[in-house]
């Protein structure tokens, strides 16, 4: 036949040639950089074939197409909840036009430990009245040094009995995520 040796393929015509991918990947960390979880990677593959004429050898390549379409899309993505921490994006967006063209990209979600709050009131359990009120915060999952018992004592000494205190005797632990927590310490008039 015509060409005996078999076709010969020029430069340009190989895998890495004709097929290329684009990618989104999301990274998701906590505000000191430690990685929280898998990354969330989307990748779309584009294609192109390319042509040869086989008398001089010139090459024509069809558009980049990912399947049928010159653009690809990558979807919105929710952003994983966790609990005790707030993201800086509850959802990374989608993009609808990523061509053959476009460089990779990487998205950092970053999640921030969430303040907690914790109330301590103390009331007069003779009248009902509220005699003070402490407000606490702390980040999640941390321990308040504060006691109720030098407050209970400054009421002792102006002559008030200790009924009932339901704030925890070995400290709190901010660990109600979003609820403010509430403990009730009551003092009654003494005889």
């Amino acid at each position: 036949p015509d060409n005996p040796a078999g076709p010969t393929y020029p430069r340009g015509t190989a895998v890495q040639d004709l097929t290329k991918s684009v990618s989104q990947t999301i990274h998701y960390q906590f505000s000191d950089g430690r990685s929280v979880g898998s990354d969330q990677v989307q990748t779309l593959i584009f294609d192109r074939k390319a042509t040869i004429d086989e008398v001089d050898g010139t090459l024509v390549y069809t558009t980049w197409l990912n399947g049928t379409a010159s653009t690809g899309r990558y979807t919105p993505v929710a952003t994983p909840q966790i609990t005790g921490y707030t993201a800086d994006q509850q959802r990374v967006a989608g993009n609808e036009a990523v061509t053959s063209a476009d460089q990779n990209t990487d998205v950092v979600v970053t999640y921030t430990l969430n303040t907690e709050q914790a109330v301590v009131t103390y009331v007069d359990a003779t009248t009902g009245k509220t005699l003070a009120t402490k407000t606490l915060t702390g980040d999640y999952q941390t321990a308040s040094a504060y006691r109720t018992a030098a407050t209970i004592a400054s009421y002792v000494s102006r002559g008030y009995e200790l009924t009932s205190d339901d704030f925890p005797t070995s400290g709190l632990i901010f660990n109600h995520d979003g609820v403010a927590t509430h403990y009730l310490v009551r003092l009654a008039h003494g005889t």
